[in-house]
């Protein structure tokens, strides 16, 4: 009964709150910090069937990446039921660039959290994040980064909500005002501006570390049950097979937008796109900017 309520509650969550949009950051910790407790208290009522070594998992990720649908997944019942561990939402404060210090951390997360979902370096969590002492295990979810400039091209334009605290506004007036291949080309230069491909690459020189799982989003939605098996395998999370299929198809895509993936709605915070969307958008001027750009982050990455 509590999971299917907690589910229920996940989704509407997942798609209505504005609450992270319309307050200062000091009080939204506040309130990420009640919420975790709610999480603490919701999970005493469940038996827990096994606990992870770990004393913490950090989820990192970039905007786009799908880390409300991850953090939903990774909050379910089924997941402190067979881990012992709680997830922690947490909100970073504004920076110029996404790449620079997390100077708003003074102390390390809970201990037995998933934090979830950090939008940062592989430098920011080295070095800024003040760790709990045993083990702890991190992964990083990447995607193409041209479908990421579609994806924040038409997701600033047409429906992210405007908060009192970001350039959201400021952004969607100005792509009202240009044409699309101009208003992709304002995309790029905002990743630019802001490090994301700084972000992504930092993440891409230590892929060959055994302490670090990457994980593609592109795989993440094609093959979920596959991808989030070696993800909970990682993190030690010990759910049965039956019990990840049904986990992973009650926040499918599908059930979500009752849509398939891959029909695009320009229009929808969950566009669906799908692979490989971004040829539909990339003519040669625009490929040749977003390499001017980007410094072949796309290649390092794997995507080409």
């Amino acid at each position: 009964m509590i999971t299917k309520i907690q589910r229920s509650l996940n989704t509407l969550r997942k798609r209505n709150t504005k609450l992270r949009h319309k307050v200062p950051y000091s009080l939204r910790q506040i309130l990420l910090n009640s919420s975790y407790t709610r999480n603490k208290l919701r999970n005493t009522f469940i038996a827990n069937k096994y606990r992870s070594e770990d004393i913490n998992v950090y989820h990192c990720c970039i905007q786009k990446t799908g880390s409300v649908w991850i953090s939903s997944i990774l909050n379910d019942p089924l997941v402190y039921q067979y881990s012992g561990l709680t997830l922690y939402n947490y909100q970073g404060a504004i920076r110029q660039k996404q790449t620079d210090p997390l100077i708003h951390l003074k102390e390390p997360f809970p201990k037995k959290s998933i934090v979830s979902a950090m939008k940062i370096s592989h430098e920011n969590y080295t070095n800024d994040i003040l760790k709990n002492p045993g083990s702890s295990k991190v992964f990083f979810v990447m995607r193409d980064p041209r479908e990421l400039v579609i994806s924040w091209y038409f997701s600033t334009k047409k429906n992210h909500i405007l908060g009192n605290h970001s350039n959201m506004g400021v952004h969607r007036d100005k792509l009202n005002e240009l044409d699309q291949k101009e208003g992709i080309k304002y995309a790029i230069d905002q990743f630019y501006n802001k490090d994301k491909f700084g972000l992504l690459e930092s993440w891409m020189n230590h892929k060959d570390d055994k302490n670090i799982l990457i994980l593609r989003y592109e795989n993440l939605i094609s093959d979920s049950v596959n991808e989030f098996s070696r993800l909970f395998k990682f993190l030690d999370i010990r759910i049965s097979d039956e019990k990840l299929k049904q986990l992973i198809y009650d926040y499918s895509f599908e059930k979500i937008t009752g849509r398939e993936i891959g029909v695009a709605n320009e229009n929808s915070h969950l566009r669906g796109g799908g692979k490989d969307s971004w040829r539909q958008y990339f003519d040669e001027e625009i490929l040749a900017y977003f390499y001017e750009k980007s410094n072949d982050v796309a290649k390092k990455m794997g995507y080409e």
